[in-house]
């Protein structure tokens, strides 16, 4: 066990090096949400605040539980570019013909795109308390809200993971963004669930978004409640359990072709 967790260590350095040296890579997934906040509660938040939004009256509150996940959703695909360079390179034959197991190549590219999940959405999130959000759950909100995007992000890379060591292909691995970003956008992103309506209601009700982005408005907007929050953690651990397990049976086949 002390040498699967000196394993994870180096590679989750490893993958935080190349964020560092490659800022490009990591600054695209705060700044565009940033600018959407900006737009969506300067735009729409006026107009929510005249009519009363389901009577929330801080518009910036609840565009920022969706920009937060928008966030995390979208950069969770960095996991799948940084492996298919590395099959690209072959440096990931290298790394299989290491002591690390094939888990630690897994927890550790997860645990890389876990903190850089993190540092993005907290500047996220302390952008918008400052701009006029609030937080009503004060600072162990923040860190719960911290903890449900951190999850998130790493039980939806296993999407991008899975699509890049079974295809080794950047075109592919885009197939991640093109799912997770309608996922956003079909939960109640911009009001409450009850003024949904029709197919809408239906597919937000099914969609696990839905509940990560509904704990995280709460913790915003109401204050804190437990049972709203477990219900987006949750969501996270039955997606991981799918997503990780799916990367986990990619590995191992591109372990035994190799050999």
């Amino acid at each position: 066990m002390t040498g699967f967790f000196d394993h994870v260590f180096v590679l989750t350095r490893r993958g935080m090096r190349d964020l560092i040296r490659v800022p490009a890579a990591f600054l695209p997934s705060m700044m565009v949400p940033l600018f959407f906040y900006l737009i969506y509660s300067a735009g729409i938040g006026p107009l929510a605040g005249r009519v009363g939004v389901g009577g929330l009256g801080n518009y910036h509150g609840v565009v920022l539980a969706t920009i937060l996940f928008l966030a995390t959703t979208n950069g969770s695909s960095a996991a799948g570019f940084s492996v298919v360079r590395d099959i690209d390179s072959g440096y990931f034959d290298k790394l299989m013909l290491t002591r690390a197991t094939a888990p630690a190549l897994i927890v550790g590219r997860l645990c890389a795109d876990g903190i850089r999940a993190a540092a993005a959405t907290s500047a996220i999130l302390l952008v918008g308390v400052f701009t006029g959000a609030g937080l009503a759950a004060g600072p162990a909100g923040f860190v719960a809200i911290i903890a449900l995007t951190t999850g998130w992000a790493i039980a939806w890379s296993g999407v991008a993971l899975t699509i890049a060591l079974r295809t080794g292909s950047l075109d592919a691995v885009q197939l991640a963004f093109f799912v997770g970003f309608p996922m956003v956008f079909l939960s109640p992103a911009f009001g409450p669930r009850n003024l949904l309506g029709g197919w809408m209601s239906t597919l937000s009700s099914w969609n696990p978004v839905t509940y990560l982005i509904e704990g995280a408005r709460h913790l915003i907007l109401v204050g804190w409640d437990t049972e709203i929050w477990l219900r987006g953690v949750l969501a996270i651990l039955l997606v991981g359990a799918v997503t990780l397990t799916l990367a986990s049976r990619a590995l191992a086949g591109r372990v035994s072709t190799s050999r």
